[in-house]
């Protein structure tokens, strides 16, 4: 896979009901997928990297600073770096890929042997 390894579940500290994948990761780029349970309440946080969300199944609404965007499958959304984000409790299961630019180190653990 050049540069990029293939990697499983992360070890991030995550609420409860919220899973995370990182599938694919390089210092250029970090793919995962996160599932997120009805109801759970995710933290709202900033980090120094570009982040593209994709929802695969589910409905929910994101907060990206200041506004509300609802999404559903086959939407996508755009998170400036260092701005505020989180997804409002859902009605239901959401499951999304999220793209990060640059890599992020902090959600990598070791490759599957």
């Amino acid at each position: 896979m050049d540069k990029s390894t293939a990697f499983g579940p992360a070890p991030a500290p995550l609420p409860d009901g919220v899973r995370r994948e990182v599938l694919l990761h390089d210092q250029k780029y970090t793919v995962t997928r996160v599932h997120i349970a009805k109801g759970v309440v995710s933290t709202l946080h900033d980090h120094p990297h570009t982040q593209v969300v994709y929802v695969l199944s589910g409905h929910g609404a994101l907060n990206i600073g200041d506004r509300s965007l609802e999404l559903g499958p086959e939407q996508c959304a755009a998170i400036e770096p260092n701005v505020c984000h989180c997804f409002q409790p859902p009605e239901e299961d959401i499951s999304c890929l999220e793209f990060f630019v640059p890599g992020r180190e902090d959600i990598v653990q070791e490759p599957c042997t």
